[in-house]
């Protein structure tokens, strides 16, 4: 029976990924004068952000002394701008499968001081339970829904994970993980099977 639904934060809740390209264009354009094309930044995304801005700038992440709170602040200039929101259906979702009772967490290849201008804009802070963060020098995502299931205990077939990306589906598979794609239905029917008797064992 299902005891945890783990989620990607980017694109899953709300459309953050043009957000998270434009933070890091301006980011890496206040440092080098040079604005990177959204394309050259998304081919970068899977790593904490640090280093993604760190490839633009063609530094190796050891050697990486960037201003991060600068991206921080502009991240937070950002959303005002676009006035973020949570796809239709998400906080129904979220608040369903946390009333049934199941552990929710976010699994992603960021620092935890990236995601919070979204997490407190759309007040996913109050719904999750852990945040599992990235590494600079690697995409960490498999192991971090490892070490999850050795922190909680439970069996990986009692564990969903929902991402948007090809890498989501591929570290959902090297975990062994159940994976539910963005957008897809069966989103719903899990809640809808997460309101009989998940709060047992």
């Amino acid at each position: 029976m299902l005891k945890a639904v783990k989620f990607d934060i980017d694109g899953m809740h709300e459309n953050t990924p043009p957000l998270c390209a434009e933070d890091h264009r301006r980011f890496v354009g206040g440092l080098t004068g040079k604005l990177p094309a959204a394309t050259e930044v998304e081919a970068c995304f899977g790593v904490e952000d640090q280093s993604v801005s760190g490839q633009l700038i063609c530094e190796s992440p050891k050697n990486l002394n960037l201003p991060i709170r600068r991206f921080t602040e502009i991240y937070e200039e950002i959303h005002t701008e676009y006035a973020l929101r949570l796809f239709t259906g998400d906080n129904e979702l979220l608040k369903r499968l946390f009333w049934a009772g199941l552990q929710l967490a976010i699994v992603m290849g960021k620092k935890l001081y990236s995601p919070l201008p979204t997490s407190y804009q759309c007040r996913l802070n109050r719904c999750f339970e852990m945040y599992l963060h990235g590494d600079p020098y690697c995409n960490v995502k498999a192991r971090r829904l490892r070490e999850f299931m050795r922190w909680t205990g439970l069996a990986v077939h009692k564990i969903l994970y929902a991402g948007d990306m090809p890498m989501d589906t591929e570290h959902a598979a090297l975990s062994k993980h159940q994976m539910l794609p963005s957008a897809s239905p069966f989103v719903v029917l899990c809640a809808r099977m997460s309101m009989s008797g998940n709060s047992s064992n």
